[in-house]
């Protein structure tokens, strides 16, 4: 079966007949007898990359009045049926209007979909037959724009403050002359201006996150090169607050507890969740701290239940938290780390702070990969580029952009940008209905979907 052009019809009679078993229907509900046989046609109307619109005529309901009318669609099962998604579009069928449109959002590009209809009246209900229809493939970036340099390439810029309104990004890893900065982005001007010198200096793997109206940042560790050139690392408890109208920063209580540079951190109204663990690679398990904003106190939640991870991604989504992908060191026998057995992980957890419990979810679909960029807005988060392995020894870059929905916990893949290299850490934030990525080296893209 060939799909045509975009807009062009692609004409499917589909007849009520394929009668298969389904959770949802009652044993025996099957008989024509009472009401006749329904009938119903589908045609493709119009195709994007991430969604389809399928134009639906209900050219007979029998004898009786329809009761139910459900779409149900798969990638993978020929014959979905309500235990696949499911679209109940009956309050959108008019009996006086025999044809509506049907809407499949967060669809993948380039992928096979299969659809059919669920319709009962008062004495019968079966499916239809399944259509067929392929999602177009993304070819080329035109999703993004870049828009802006970074201007001190000296520095590395990992993480920031995202404001509703505004960002910021802190520099890290190096130290420079003059300290390391705070900058701030203007989208009007699509141009960086510097803020002040960071208080805590340089570091690696800080945190830096937006609770109660105010930037929180800190903690990660100092890097030390010893006279024989080895790199030495010491973790930091030191916690700090910015204040973005007065461009002021203040000590606020450190850490109770030995930090790595191996964290997610997020911040939900008044309060800050960092976790991490007291050293890179052992048994012992990942932590979570939780720190007020309103008492300026610490306190200790329950323990990640995951994998100890490195390079981990996270976003909030209105208030939900999730943490996604990153490495980890299996453990042999008896506990201790296996270097030469790290693993790439795709596995996602979202965090319910009222009651201190971690959620499994989906997977990203994406594969396992680590140094991800991260992003929410409008509901929906958005992650994707990062560095993922093809064989045990041979990494490359992934240049390709996804979106998470939490209300269906699906993943989408939406884009690609072939001129991203991330090769160095890498900030992402939302502004003004945009997301945007940025890093030395690549300079700040637009994304525009």
């Amino acid at each position: 079966m060939k799909i045509l052009h975009y807009r062009v019809f692609l004409f499917l009679i589909i007849n009520w007949g394929c009668i298969v078993a389904d959770p949802d229907i009652p044993e025996g509900y099957n008989s024509y007898e009472k009401g006749g046989e329904p009938e119903a046609h589908i045609n493709v109307w119009e195709l994007s990359q991430y969604s389809a619109v399928l134009k639906i005529n209900i050219a007979s309901v029998g004898n009786r009045k329809l009761t139910q009318l459900r779409a149900c669609y798969s990638e993978t099962n020929p014959l979905p049926d309500t235990t696949d998604w499911v679209r109940d579009i009956y309050l959108q069928y008019k009996p006086d209007h025999e044809e509506l449109l049907l809407s499949l959002p967060d669809l993948e590009p380039a992928t096979n979909y299969y659809c059919r209809l669920y319709l009962a009246n008062s004495d019968s209900g079966s499916y239809t037959n399944s259509v067929v229809f392929s999602t177009k493939a993304p070819s080329d970036d035109s999703s993004w724009e870049k828009v802006a340099s970074i201007p001190w390439i000296e520095e590395q810029y990992a993480c920031g403050f995202n404001f509703a309104d505004r960002y910021f990004a802190l520099s890290s890893l190096y130290p420079v002359e003059g300290g390391n900065k705070l900058i701030e982005y203007l989208p009007e001007a699509d141009e960086w201006v510097k803020r002040s010198v960071l208080p805590f200096g340089c570091r690696v793997g800080p945190v830096a996150v937006v609770a109660g109206g105010k930037g929180y940042a800190g903690l990660g560790d100092i890097e030390v090169i010893t006279e024989d050139g080895s790199h030495r690392y010491y973790s930091q408890q030191d916690w700090w607050c910015y204040d973005p109208e007065t461009n002021e920063w203040e000590r606020k209580a450190d850490i109770p507890a030995r930090t790595t540079g191996m964290m997610a951190a997020f911040g939900i109204e008044e309060k800050v969740y960092v976790v991490t663990s007291t050293d890179y690679w052992n048994s012992t398990p990942m932590q979570v701290w939780e720190y007020d904003t309103r008492s300026d106190a610490w306190s200790r939640k329950r323990n990640f239940p995951g994998d100890k991870l490195q390079r981990a991604s996270s976003f909030v989504i209105g208030g939900r938290p999730f943490v996604f992908t990153g490495i980890t060191n299996r453990m042999e026998e008896g506990g201790n780390v296996d270097d030469n057995k790290v693993e790439y992980t795709s596995c996602m957890w979202e965090y319910e702070a009222n009651t201190d419990t971690w959620h499994r979810r989906v997977d990203f679909k994406g594969g396992g990969r680590e140094r991800m960029v991260a992003v929410a807005l409008d509901g929906k988060g958005y992650a994707g580029f990062g560095v993922q392995p093809v064989t045990e020894t041979y990494l490359i870059r992934a240049v390709d952009w996804w979106c998470y929905d939490p209300d269906t916990d699906r993943w989408g893949r939406r884009s690609v940008l072939t001129d991203w290299f991330n090769i160095r850490p890498s900030i992402s934030f939302a502004l003004r209905g945009h997301v945007y990525i940025g890093s030395i080296y690549d300079g700040v893209w637009k994304y525009v979907e």
